[in-house]
């Protein structure tokens, strides 16, 4: 007996598992001594009587009297002597009690568990009737000698007897025979016979408790062996499920197993797949009759199926009525009864049975119910981890597949550490094709691949340490990165997230964007530097118009100043004219709306005529200008006055940028089927890098000069070429070396066309009544004076309603409308103007600011005849009325 770790006495029971000659284990069974206490009560010994129970160390175990404060301390001096001194299997003493009582003392000692058993009776229960004789004996010798010495001889003669019957009484116990009391007169004599046969009939009740205990410990051990044969069994199966590959044969050994464990050789396991009835899915010693027998069995209407509905054990024999349909069947194969138990998921719902088939109608023992129940439980663990293995693995299909096929880059990187837990870099871990696409590396050699071998400086750069911040915090991160990965410069949007203990992420190339939103920052940075330009542009010419109108309304001013002040007016709006021309040539090509009046040119006299138009610009700074022509034509298909457009922006250009007496040269010739048009000069040159950008709209690129212009020039001029099938490419050997222009196109093998006349000169017109209306008064009057100096009579309004109102009373041939006036714009009076009833004959002219393709369509839409954008020349005017009454 020990004490044990919450301070209480315990008796262990240790039973050695042996196997191959070594003690593989120990089953323990910890016995109260409460319980052996019970086993002694249960004598019902005699009042005054007292039962020891000593372990093989003589520590108390038990006793009858004083139980609790006497657990576990040792026997009394004089019971440790009287043991000590008699070393038989049993015998009997003298001894006190704790409580000082002297006592006959008989014992046993249980040699298997080394342990004594120790009755006392009280001695003064024994010694009473003893002494009183003695005292009575004592009072009668003083009486008589005579009759004392009769006395002694009658009494010695009937005390001798029984004391001797008493010493073969005593003999007796101590050898296991039948105690027979004396018959004596004597009362002490008779009760100490007594006295003797109780303590034999106590010491064959105490055998036999000895006995029945034995028996009791043998069949705990029997028991507890049989528990560890089954649960070696039960291991050597799990251990061997474990390596077994596929559920069918995990399931065929649990069946095997359990029919053994029953010392059966028949049984089956069914399965039900979601809610539907069972059906056996691994069967053991049952006849191909049996199993098609079974596979024609309605389904669920069989003993297993009631286990499944009802989700209860259900044990069946030969002589039950739910056997009555199986009876036929079971006969033939040799089974009178069925143990059937549900497997169950871990929430309860049943998923199948386990049924053993038994030979003899018994119902199973408590031994073959639990393990039925433990392996039951078993199955259903692997059963549940095959279809949570299988949906796992479903779903890892899907999800690769669905990662595969995903156009995000996605890959997922753990952090590698060192011993001090730090991480110093990432391992990629997966990585979908989009992404390896995207990095440019197969699949296999970025998955297992180092942070440090894929990138350079990795350790120290941004990516990294963002990288370990997510690992660190376990918060996500989006940014956007700049990369060189491959020697390529590229930026990449980034998306970290934990993930376990690694890190998600998906990021996008996002270079084009990068690249769209430079070529967005850098065109709004030409916007402004356009819009600043542009003012400057303006203001340039409006200055001197400003200035000339000044001295025009001088009235000191000479009939030669107000000329000259004409003269500077004039040159001054058309240069203005032109500004706004080009912005809306180079607008038309952006969107893909010139249109080119194509027919056969001779190149020559396209670059005569653009000559001839650059001229004042070329002889302004004094350039020496070298001509270089074929003597014969290249014809090439294309609109004349674009192509001399052209050219003109590539003289105006060189002109531009070449120093005052510089030397400017054009050279017309064919290469490889293709015409050649060189404009080259020796001024500052161009920069390497900006041979390509020139060509972009509002583009300036000579920081070392003040620029001028709009930088819209080159732009046209390259779009010009490639509507005409060609291109435009700038050369340059650096700044201060001068550059030349070239533009290539595809020549047409065609005799060169008679030259139009350029000049068409302007007939007086006839006298007309025109109607004109602008909200801009400037204007109408303006151009009332003009035409009332050619002898027009003409009307002025300066709304629409006023328009409508005029047209209505005085009935004009001609009428000029502005389409933006207040009250009624001028498409709605046209409108107006088209649904008046009578045969309206009169000449609707569109004069407006508004000069897209677009708008003339709207215009003609609206019912006028002509469309003229401002500012307008007065000629063309003049010319368009006339041609529209001629042609009446």
């Amino acid at each position: 007996m020990a004490l044990g770790p919450r301070n209480t006495w315990g008796i262990p029971l240790r039973v050695p598992v042996v196997r191959d000659g070594q003690i593989r284990y120990v089953l323990t069974a910890v016995l109260q001594p409460e319980a052996i206490l019970n086993v002694i009560n249960n004598r019902r010994l005699p009042e005054g009587w007292v039962t020891t129970v000593l372990d093989r160390n003589e520590k108390r175990v038990a006793r009858t009297v004083h139980h609790q404060e006497t657990l576990g301390t040792s026997p009394t001096a004089t019971l440790h002597d009287l043991l000590m001194h008699n070393p038989a299997a049993e015998g009997i003493g003298v001894s006190e009690t704790l409580e000082g009582e002297s006592m006959y003392t008989a014992f046993v000692r249980l040699e298997e568990l080394g342990w004594t058993i120790a009755t006392g009776i009280p001695r003064s229960n024994v010694a009473a009737g003893a002494m009183q004789s003695l005292m009575l004996y004592g009072s009668g010798l003083a009486m008589s000698l005579a009759l004392a010495v009769a006395a002694v001889l009658f009494a010695t003669q009937r005390i001798n007897v029984p004391m001797r019957q008493l010493r073969r009484a005593a003999n007796a116990i101590g050898k296991h025979q039948p105690v027979h009391a004396p018959d004596s007169e004597i009362d002490e004599i008779r009760e100490v016979g007594q006295a003797l046969q109780i303590a034999a009939q106590a010491r064959d009740l105490s055998e036999r408790e000895r006995d029945q205990m034995v028996s009791r410990l043998e069949q705990a051990q029997r028991e507890l062996t049989q528990q560890v044969s089954d649960l070696e069994r039960l291991q050597a199966l799990s251990s061997r499920l474990l390596q077994l590959p596929s559920l069918d044969e995990q399931l065929d050994s649990i069946l095997e197993v359990l029919c053994d464990l029953h010392g059966a050789t028949q049984g089956l396991l069914s399965l039900s797949e979601n809610g539907s009835p069972p059906r056996p899915h691994s069967t053991r010693g049952l006849s191909q009759a049996a199993l098609e027998w079974l596979d024609d069995l309605q389904p669920g209407r069989d003993i297993c199926g009631g286990a499944v509905l009802s989700g209860q054990r259900i044990v069946a024999v030969d002589t039950d009525p739910c056997f009555a349909p199986f009876a036929p069947q079971a006969r033939l194969e040799g089974f009178r009864a069925a143990h059937i138990t549900p497997i169950k998921h871990s929430d309860g719902t049943v998923m199948g049975a386990l049924t053993i088939l038994l030979a003899t109608a018994r119902v199973p023992s408590e031994r073959e119910i639990r393990l039925a129940d433990l392996t039951a439980d078993l199955a259903s663990v692997f059963i549940d981890r095959d279809r949570a293995r299988t949906q796992a693995g479903a779903l890892e299909q899907r999800l690769q597949v669905a990662l595969d096929s995903s156009t995000v880059p996605f890959t997922v990187i753990s952090p590698l550490r060192d011993d001090s837990d730090v991480i110093r870099d990432f391992r990629c871990d997966f990585v979908n094709p989009k992404a390896a696409a995207i990095l440019d590396c197969p699949v296999q050699e970025l998955t297992g691949a180092r942070g440090c071998d894929l990138l350079p400086d990795w350790g120290n750069s941004r990516l990294f340490a963002t990288l370990v911040d997510v690992v660190t915090s376990g918060r996500s991160q989006e940014f956007e990165l700049p990369s060189t990965f491959e020697e390529r410069e590229r930026w990449f949007h980034v998306i970290a997230t934990p993930f376990r203990s690694s890190v998600a992420i998906w990021f996008a190339d996002i270079s084009d964007r990068k690249r769209q939103e430079q070529v967005i920052l850098e065109a709004d940075r030409r916007k402004d530097e356009f819009l600043a330009t542009l003012a400057h542009e303006l203001r340039n010419p409006l200055a001197p118009i400003r200035l000339a109108a000044s001295v025009f309304g001088t009235p000191m001013a000479s009939e030669a100043q107000k000329q000259r002040s004409q003269q500077v007016i004039e040159r001054q709006v058309r240069h203005m004219a032109l500004l706004l021309d080009d912005l809306m040539d180079i607008s038309r090509i952006t969107l893909g709306k010139l249109i080119l009046r194509s027919e056969p040119v001779d190149l020559r006299k396209v670059v005569e005529a653009a000559l001839e138009t650059a001229g004042a610009k070329l002889e302004a700074k004094h350039h020496q200008v070298l001509v270089q022509l074929p003597d014969t034509p290249i014809m090439v298909h294309g609109d004349a006055l674009r192509l001399e457009q052209l050219v003109t922006n590539l003289l105006t250009n060189a002109a531009k940028f070449t120093d005052g007496g510089g030397h400017i040269g054009v050279a017309l010739d064919r290469e490889d089927g293709l015409a050649r048009i060189r404009v080259s000069d020796d001024g500052r040159g161009i920069d390497p890098e900006h041979l390509t950008p020139i060509f972009e709209k509002f583009a300036q690129v000579a920081p070392t000069y003040q620029s001028t212009g709009l930088g819209i020039g080159l732009a046209l001029a390259r779009g010009l070429a490639r509507l005409h099938g060609g291109d435009i490419e700038a050369s340059s050997a650096g700044l201060g070396q001068g550059s030349q222009f070239t533009v290539h196109l595809p020549v047409r093998e065609e005799q060169a066309p008679l030259s139009p006349d350029r000049t068409t000169p302007v007939q007086a017109s006839a006298a007309r009544c025109i109607l004109v209306a602008d909200d801009n008064r400037d204007i109408a009057e303006t151009m009332a004076e003009l035409l009332r100096l050619e002898g027009h009579q003409v009307h002025l309004a300066f709304d629409g309603l006023e328009a409508l109102e005029s047209f209505q009373r005085i009935r004009p041939q001609v009428a000029l409308l502005d389409i933006g006036m207040p009250g009624l714009r001028g498409d709605e009076v046209a409108r107006a103007i088209r649904a008046l009833p009578g045969d309206q004959q009169v000449l609707l002219v569109a004069i407006t600011g508004w000069g897209q393709p677009k708008d003339k369509e709207a215009a003609l839409a609206a019912g006028f005849d002509r469309h003229l954008t401002k500012p307008v020349n007065i000629n063309e005017l003049l010319a368009a009325i006339d041609a529209a009454f001629e042609a009446c």
